[in-house]
């Protein structure tokens, strides 16, 4: 009897789930790829580089097909056309529900929250031409880190590239959001850069997992590293509010000097508690530590890449009884009949709708995720030429749409409902939906506030340029010429202390310990998830039930003392902050949160965003960007996106697709130049996001980009110590190179 009514409840419970998922009854959706398994969905079929994946299933799917990663319905596009039509969309720029994203940034920030956070993003934007964009600010930042870097090169010397670059450009953005840089040496710069790298290291194989199936992070938050990332986060953002607070007491309100400077009259002016600068929120931390991590896993990785080979030179138990086994046995069974008929319809649900191509092979638990090998980008590029430019997937546990093509991009991503963060573990434990890289879309008023405070710290000759130009005549100082240096090491510190010029309107000195501190931070929030990492990361129940085996609590932990770095040192500048004179980024966003009255604001006081925010500014090469994540059904290059579907922008694959650009694996930059000789923007180069969720950072980072380069090629050659670099890297958010010296003569 018990039997039969236990079959009777799994019926129903299964037509139930059926019903209930309308990915399994609108013929609209994209076309799925086959082979999602339980819980990781399409996340084993990535291998170890996803994105060349992601290209491949184009091929058979088209342009748009939908996966899954982990749990998450996820919708990848491959061309540019869907990237824009989607990612231009209010709907379509929210971030996914994770762990880490909710409990790490606590909903502030820009980056890691939903799109109602825009608001933050274009303050960052519109300070950001106002410090940096406009005039000579960054570009003085820049010079002064490319300056310190040259200093401290020992000639026929190996140097650790990725660390000399994240202090070089975390201390220029940091000289941005603080109006000062870090002294080559100061042992802050080595705290900061410790945490953006926390923040921003590659999740691993169950920390993947864990990210993808939410469900998983609640259940081990600290196997699945949610617990590790959001500490990772908070401290980060601790250090970011720190160094705002002590420069408060010089602030002049309405005269900023920095990043911080702005935001801060921003919340002094804000009393909209709806607004996320009412001072109550508290952004200010969560918004300028998000520079720095965007800075981190960007920049400077771009700058480890220009100096590969390939660019330089082509430019407890007894035995029981047999009864006993058999009735477990029955009931194991039944519980698996009846979960794999939950799964089935669940996912079948949006059968009669027009959803992309299925990607067949997803396994339980994995999805494609085994199916992405080493290289996913390249998968995803394969997967489009039998699919499709957008095609459906399984990462983990999430329904996962994959865009391949600029088109269904720009489409998707300019959409609202497309714009928010998946409910991964590590987002919502570590950022706490603070911040603007980790929380959804909700949180777009830090990012706002960023863009619009860059342009006025330029405008008002607080100068980015100049930020950049002190960070790089610091790293040539540091050069010892014929002496092999860390390459990752140098390039991570110079541009690490660039942005956090931009955020607090100092830099770092040259050996204090403080920078390598925030480059250690930074590269631990940043760093490459391995298998289990990113198995635990798209299987969000795999991260709850294990956070620890999966990455969860490091990456939290790392993204926490990322904040809590950034907010020792807003405290440590509030005492010489004047209200309405914002020297930094964090001037501007104490101002703001002063001025918030809208407990509905980030800028909300109490929501304290401050720490998260300037963090997730410290924290390129995008290969598929940040996962975007659906908060309503919508319709995208025609076809069906269900609700709460990841989607991805499969970057590496837009511009390495044989359709769009002829033999994309040759280097020529002549491609991009006109008749005349002169530069052509071209919309297939989308390295910085498109819509909602586009890099607010942009100009900067271009900025950082051409004085670095170009400063260091005019006055030194390059050469290894031993063998020659890898040209591959290792994929996750961006494709990071492995660590590599290099030796600097001068010319």
């Amino acid at each position: 009897m018990i039997f039969y009514l236990l079959l009777f409840l799994g019926a129903v419970l299964f037509l139930w789930a059926y019903f209930r998922d309308p990915a399994n009854s609108n013929s609209k959706l994209p076309p799925k790829v086959p082979g999602a398994l339980p819980i990781f969905g399409h996340l084993l079929a990535l291998g170890d580089f996803p994105c060349r994946v992601l290209l491949n299933w184009k091929k058979k799917y088209g342009p748009v097909y939908l996966v899954k990663f982990g749990s998450f319905r996820t919708v990848v596009f491959n061309d540019t056309k869907s990237v824009k039509e989607a990612f231009k969309l209010v709907s379509l720029s929210d971030r996914p529900p994770l762990k880490q994203y909710k409990e790490g940034t606590q909903d502030k920030g820009f980056v890691y929250g939903d799109y109602a956070n825009s608001e933050q993003k274009f303050f960052v934007i519109k300070n950001l031409k106002n410090f940096g964009e406009n005039g000579q600010y960054l570009e003085g930042r820049l010079n002064e880190e490319v300056s310190t870097f040259f200093d401290a090169l020992i000639p026929g010397k190996p140097i650790p590239i990725r660390h000399v670059f994240s202090h070089t450009v975390l201390n220029s953005i940091w000289g941005i959001v603080m109006g000062y840089t870090f002294k080559q040496g100061d042992p802050q710069m080595e705290i900061l850069c410790e945490l953006a790298e926390r923040v921003t290291a590659i999740p691993g194989a169950v920390e993947s997992i864990g990210i993808y199936n939410p469900w998983l992070s609640n259940l081990m938050p600290n196997f699945t590293g949610v617990t590790s990332w959001c500490k990772a986060y908070w401290d980060l953002c601790h250090f970011v509010d720190g160094k705002a607070k002590d420069r408060k007491d010089t602030r002049v309100k309405d005269h900023p000097r920095d990043m911080t400077d702005a935001f801060i009259d921003r919340m002094e002016d804000t009393k909209d508690p709806a607004s996320t600068f009412f001072p109550a929120k508290n952004f200010l931390p969560n918004s300028m530590a998000e520079m720095l991590i965007a800075a981190l896993d960007t920049t400077s990785t771009t700058l480890e890449w220009k100096l590969r080979p390939r660019w330089l030179f082509i430019s407890v138990k007894v035995c029981i009884g047999v009864a006993e086994i058999a009735m477990i046995i029955d009931v194991i069974l039944f519980v698996g009949v009846l979960l794999f008929s939950w799964i089935y319809f669940r996912d079948t649900k949006y059968s009669k709708s027009k959803l992309p191509p299925k990607v067949p092979g997803a396994l339980p638990i994995l999805g494609h995720l085994l199916a992405l090998g080493d290289f996913p980008c390249k998968v995803l590029l394969d997967w489009k030429k039998k699919y499709g430019p957008v095609y459906l997937v399984k990462f983990g546990s999430f329904r996962t749409i994959v865009l391949n093509d600029t088109k269904s991009v720009k489409e998707a991503f300019k959409l609202v409902a497309l714009s928010d963060r998946p409910p991964l573990k590590q987002y919502k434990e570590g950022a706490q939906d603070k911040g603007f890289a980790f929380g959804n879309y909700v949180n777009a008023e830090q990012k706002f506030f960023i863009i619009k405070n860059l342009k006025t710290f330029n405008a008002n000759g607080i100068c980015v340029e100049g930020k950049l130009n002190e960070e790089i005549s610091s790293f040539f100082d540091e050069l010892i010429p014929g002496k092999p240096i860390p390459i990752l090491k140098v390039f991570t510190h110079t541009v690490l202390n660039s942005v956090w010029g931009i955020v607090m309107g100092y830099t770092f000195k040259k050996g204090d310990p403080q920078i390598e501190i925030l480059c250690n931070l930074a590269e631990r929030v940043t760093a490459v998830p391995g298998m289990v990492e990113s198995i635990g990361m798209f299987n969000p129940w795999l991260s709850n039930l294990m956070p620890d085996f999966t990455g969860v609590t490091s990456w939290v932990k790392s993204y926490r003392s990322l904040c809590h770095f950034v907010d020792g040192k807003i405290k440590d500048r509030k005492e010489t902050r004047v209200k309405g004179q914002p020297r930094d980024m964090t001037d501007a966003f104490i101002d703001r949160v002063e001025d918030t009255k809208d407990p509905a604001s980030t800028f909300f006081p109490a929501k304290n965003f401050l720490p998260n925010s300037m963090a997730e500014m410290l924290i390129g090469l995008t290969p598929m960007s940040l996962p975007h994540y659906s908060n309503t059904d919508i319709e995208v290059s025609g076809f069906f996106i269900p609700k709460n579907t990841l989607l991805i922008q499969n970057t590496w694959g837009i511009q390495h697709d044989p359709e769009v650009w002829d033999e994309p694996e040759e280097f020529r930059p002549e491609r991009f130049l006109d008749e005349s000789g002169r530069f052509q923007k071209n919309e297939n180069v989308v390295v910085f996001g498109n819509g909602k969720r586009s890099c607010l950072g942009e100009s900067i980072a271009r900025d950082q980009l051409f004085i670095f380069v170009t400063r260091l090629f005019q006055r030194f050659s390059v050469d290894y110590s031993g063998k020659a670099p890898s040209t591959e890297g290792k994929h996750s958010i961006v494709i990071h190179a492995d660590p590599f010296s290099a030796i600097f003569t001068e010319i």
